[in-house]
């Protein structure tokens, strides 16, 4: 198995200490925080793909209460730098 790592945004701010507990209970792979008004929730989970361990992720945070609204990876900010550069060359 791999490890992967990517951020989950939620829809809403997490500001209950019972909805922090249960993210934190069922997801012990996950760090969550708030900034700019956005509550995000890291995850380094071992899963055999990316795709598993995305959709893995957002269940357990569906079952927790919330709901995901986005998806980050280091490798979508790569993607998104060379197709930026890319349409500057143009």
């Amino acid at each position: 198995m791999t490890k992967y790592e990517f951020t989950l945004s939620l829809s809403e701010i997490v500001e209950s200490l019972d909805v922090a507990d249960r993210i934190a209970g069922r997801c012990d792979d996950s760090t969550i925080w708030t900034t700019g008004g956005v509550t995000r929730v890291i995850f380094h989970r071992e899963s055999e793909s990316l795709d598993a361990a995305i959709r893995s992720a957002i269940s357990d945070l569906e079952n927790c209460g919330v709901h995901v609204t986005r998806v980050e990876t280091e490798e979508s900010h790569l993607i998104e730098s060379i197709n930026s550069e890319l349409c500057v060359a143009q």
